[in-house]
């Protein structure tokens, strides 16, 4: 393959205002920002006075711990919303196909489709921890209490969140019984 040769680049002749600093007669060739709120504003400093500014600058001058503490933990995701995983309630199988049947679905008789009995979230929670789904007897809580009881009791799992587990199926197991005995 032959080799391209490029254009020799030319310099550009780039015009730089003067420094900011009064009484300087040098070129500013860096730029400091104005203001700490994100606006596009800057002033022009030569080297020797872009070096003082930098040495006296303070981002977080005039501002109180508990903004710097909230500038510091939003600065971790470039200051754009989170949310917590695992807020939302998962989706049991049912529900998930209900509603893609229902968005990739062309005609309007389906997308009326039956809506699925609305269960409240400390029970949906218990339900996804033991990964099962609405409707369930207390049969089958039991059975799942027990397998889940052997994988993750602290005496059998040396696991770091091995109690914090045992707990959470201890208080779902509790709640799920609770609701569906009286289901």
């Amino acid at each position: 393959m032959p080799s391209r040769k490029r254009a020799p680049r030319q310099e550009e002749s780039i015009a730089y205002p003067p420094c900011t600093k009064e009484g300087c007669l040098e070129l500013g060739l860096y730029k400091a920002p104005k203001h700490r709120d994100g606006r596009r504003e800057y002033h022009h400093f030569c080297l020797e006075h872009i070096r003082e500014f930098n040495k006296n600058y303070n981002f977080f001058e005039g501002m109180d711990d508990d903004a710097m503490q909230r500038f510091m933990h939003e600065s971790v995701t470039g200051h754009r919303p989170t949310w917590r995983i695992g807020d939302q309630p998962k989706l049991s199988e049912l529900e998930l196909e209900s509603r893609l049947r229902h968005f990739f679905s062309d005609s309007p008789a389906s997308r009326s489709a039956p809506s699925m009995p609305t269960l409240p979230e400390r029970i949906q929670r218990a339900l996804t921890s033991f990964t099962l789904e609405h409707p369930v007897t207390p049969t089958e809580i039991k059975q799942r209490y027990k397998k889940l009881v052997k994988q993750y009791h602290p005496d059998i799992n040396k696991a770091k969140h091995a109690t914090e587990n045992f707990l959470i199926i201890t208080e779902s197991y509790q709640c799920l019984i609770e609701y569906y005995e009286n289901f």
